[in-house]
């Protein structure tokens, strides 16, 4: 069967670790898994981003026209942060496009014309501001962005795909539908509904594999339907979970990060009933666990260290220049 890493294993390990009584009324599931995204976001999250490794990147992606200079982030960027602003272009073959990142401009020699000519953006409040969007019209203005981890919920509020595309066997699909397992009453009420969701992979590393996609859900049938098949990633597989926008059936961090979630959660029941005994024992486990998980993450490619290069050298010809 494998490892179980939905929420609700992740409610079951933070009741154990708290020897939760089975007839306890002060803690429902829910209350439990609010507690795990507030960890989520004040500890796990930046644990996560303290190694340096691209964990949670991925990226936005708009067209340049050259009377536009103003492009908003993602509004699920973690901190409205990002890790890197690219332009996307065709080589001269017009085949292989190829991705250069631009630098970042202090906003004020911007504004103030002393750097006028030279490609590059910089930021104001939630925007990235290309300098000379002429420079780059009609290609791609990419935003790599640490993507929040959605909000935790049970599998009980939400559809697990149990058959994908036309080669399945019973009864035919279309190539974008998928047959589920279970629709909750949380998507819709009608026979038949059009709801916004997430499509989630349930195997390690648990990432969005497509977010914000109208889907079109038959409660008879248990048969899903989305708008082209361009919407339903190759990878998708049985199993993968159809979840409400922003919501997700399993912590979308690496698996050896559940362990400590369910720990910091625990932490915090220890906390609020007043059991002083064995909070410091728990926070002593904690930091155990988490010294070993940060070098188990460190170094993803142990073979090959990063080497440092300066894009910005002039030794090295920027791509743009031929513009």
């Amino acid at each position: 069967m494998g490892f179980n890493y939905t929420n609700d294993a992740l409610v079951a390990d933070i009741k154990r670790r708290t020897f939760m009584p089975i007839s306890q009324i002060t803690f429902s599931d829910d209350d439990l898994l609010d507690f795990a995204d507030e960890e989520m976001q004040i500890g796990i999250v930046p644990l996560l981003m303290s190694v340096r490794e691209d964990y949670l990147v991925t990226f936005k992606e708009d067209t340049i026209t050259a009377t536009k200079a103003s492009y908003g982030m993602h509004p699920r960027a973690i901190g409205q942060k990002l890790s890197d602003v690219t332009i996307v272009f065709p080589n001269s073959d017009a085949t292989t496009p190829t991705e250069t990142t631009i630098p970042r401009l202090q906003a004020d020699q911007a504004v103030s014309g002393l750097v006028n000519g030279y490609p590059g953006f910089y930021l104001r409040n939630n925007k990235v501001i290309l300098q000379n969007p002429t420079t780059f019209a009609g290609q791609k203005l990419r935003q790599y962005y640490f993507l929040r981890p959605s909000k935790l919920v049970l599998t009980n509020q939400a559809s697990q795909i149990t058959r994908v595309g036309p080669n399945s066997l019973g009864t035919p699909l279309a190539a974008n539908q998928v047959e589920v397992n279970y629709i909750p009453p949380e998507f819709g009420s009608n026979s038949t509904f059009t709801q916004t969701v997430d499509l989630n992979r349930n195997v390690p590393g648990f990432e969005i594999l497509n977010m914000d996609i109208q889907a079109q859900f038959n409660v008879s049938t248990l048969v899903v339907t989305f708008p082209s098949l361009t919407s339903l990633p190759e990878d998708l597989a049985v199993g993968d979970w159809i979840c409400l926008a922003g919501q997700a059936t399993i912590a979308q961090v690496p698996a050896e990060l559940h362990p400590i979630l369910a720990q910091r959660v625990a932490i915090k029941v220890l906390e609020s009933i007043g059991d002083n005994n064995n909070i410091q024992f728990a926070q002593g486990k904690l930091r155990e666990a988490e010294t070993t998980v940060l070098g188990l993450l460190s170094n993803r490619v142990e073979g090959e260290p990063q080497k440092i290069v300066n894009p910005y050298s002039t030794l090295r010809i920027f791509p743009w220049r031929r513009f």
